[in-house]
C-alpha cells in the first residue's frame, strides 16, 4: 500500500504557519482580555460620576478675645458665644473648620495684613481695612453707646460728646474701634487727646469708671445688655447717649486665598437666617433678636 510523504521543506513551512497562527491566537484573546473592564473599577467610576462634588475642606484661623456675648474663652479651653457660633453655623457645612486664635483686636488686624489670620469678626467697613481684607454681608448692626454712673446721669444729660469733651469729660474708648466718621474726627481732634483713654481689655472701661478715673465710655449696647443680664454690672453704669450704628462684618484676609470663604459664609448666612438658626442664636445669647442685618436703627443723637 503506498503512503503519502511530505518532503522536509513543506513540513518545515507548515510548523512555522501552525507557530504563526498559535501566536496570533494568543495575541487576539490576550487583547480580549485587556479589553475587559475590571467590575471594582466601573463600580468606583460611576458612584465618582454620579456622587455630588466634595466641598472644599480648608482651615480658616480666626482671630478672637474673651468678649461676651460674642467669645465667650470656656475654662476647659471651647469657644462659644455669637460669632463663635455664627461663623461655624455658617461655615462647617461648606467644609470648612474654624480655628480659634486668642490674640489681641489691634494685633488681630495686623494678622489679617500679613496673612496669619483668616478671618476677624464684627467689623465696620472702612477703607483702611479694605486694603487688606475682603468684607462679607453685614451680618448685625451694633449700637454704640455712651455710658456713665447713674449719679452723673442728670449733670451730663441734654449734651453732644463735643460738648461733653469741651467741659473737660474723661472718655474711655476701645482701640482700634471705629465709632463712624463724625465721631472718629471728633476723638482724632489733638486737644482731646489727654481726656481720652484707649482700652485694649473688654472690661477695662468698667474697672476705670468705678474708680472714678473715667467720667464716662463708648461701648457696644450689646456687650453692656450681657453684662446686665447676668449680673457682671451694677445698676449704677447707664446709658446716656447713643453714638451711632453701624453695620457689622467678617473680614477676611487679602493676603490669604479666601475669596471662596467669603461667597461661602453669605450663602451660609442667608441659609441660616431663611432657617431661622441665625435668630435663634441671638437669642440665646442676647435675649432677642434686634441685631437682624435688615434691622433699622436711628440714633438717638444730640447735636
Amino acid at each position: 500500500m503506498g503512503c503519502y510523504r511530505v518532503s522536509q521543506p513543506t513540513l518545515g513551512l507548515s510548523r512555522r504557519v501552525y507557530r504563526l497562527f498559535i501566536g496570533l491566537l494568543l495575541l487576539v484573546l490576550s487583547a480580549a482580555g485587556s479589553a475587559q473592564t475590571d467590575p471594582a473599577a466601573t463600580l468606583t467610576s460611576s458612584s465618582a460620576e454620579q456622587a455630588p462634588p466634595n466641598p472644599p475642606h480648608k482651615t480658616l484661623k480666626m482671630g478672637y478675645s474673651h468678649w461676651p456675648p460674642f467669645f465667650i474663652k470656656r475654662r476647659d479651653g471651647r469657644v462659644s458665644g455669637i460669632n463663635a457660633e455664627i461663623i461655624t453655623a455658617a461655615l462647617e457645612p461648606a467644609g470648612y473648620t474654624i480655628e480659634f486664635v486668642d490674640v489681641p483686636w489691634t494685633r488681630g488686624l495686623r494678622g489679617l495684613l500679613t496673612g496669619s489670620l483668616d478671618i476677624i469678626p464684627s467689623a465696620s467697613f472702612t477703607r483702611e481695612r479694605s486694603q487688606y481684607a475682603l468684607f462679607s454681608k453685614p451680618y448685625y448692626q451694633e449700637q454704640y453707646v455712651l455710658y456713665v454712673r447713674a449719679k452723673d446721669q442728670t449733670r451730663f444729660a441734654e449734651q453732644s460728646l463735643a460738648q461733653l469733651l469741651e467741659q473737660g469729660f474723661r472718655l474711655g474708648v476701645f482701640r482700634g474701634t471705629d465709632y463712624g466718621a463724625n465721631t472718629m474726627s471728633l476723638l482724632q481732634q489733638t486737644q482731646y487727646k489727654a481726656q481720652i483713654t484707649e482700652q485694649t481689655q473688654m472690661d477695662g472701661n468698667y474697672r476705670m469708671i468705678k474708680r472714678d478715673r473715667l467720667d464716662g465710655f463708648i461701648q457696644e449696647h450689646s456687650d453692656y445688655l450681657y453684662h446686665r443680664q447676668n449680673n457682671q454690672m451694677g445698676e449704677d453704669i447707664v446709658p446716656l447717649l447713643d453714638i451711632t450704628a453701624i453695620a457689622q462684618h467678617m473680614m477676611f484676609s487679602k493676603a490669604r486665598d479666601n475669596s471662596q470663604a467669603v461667597e461661602d459664609f453669605n450663602q451660609g448666612l442667608s441659609q441660616l437666617i431663611a432657617d431661622g438658626q441665625y435668630q435663634r442664636i441671638f437669642q440665646t445669647w442676647q435675649g432677642n433678636a434686634w441685631m437682624l442685618p435688615d434691622t433699622t436703627y436711628t440714633p438717638r443723637h444730640i447735636e
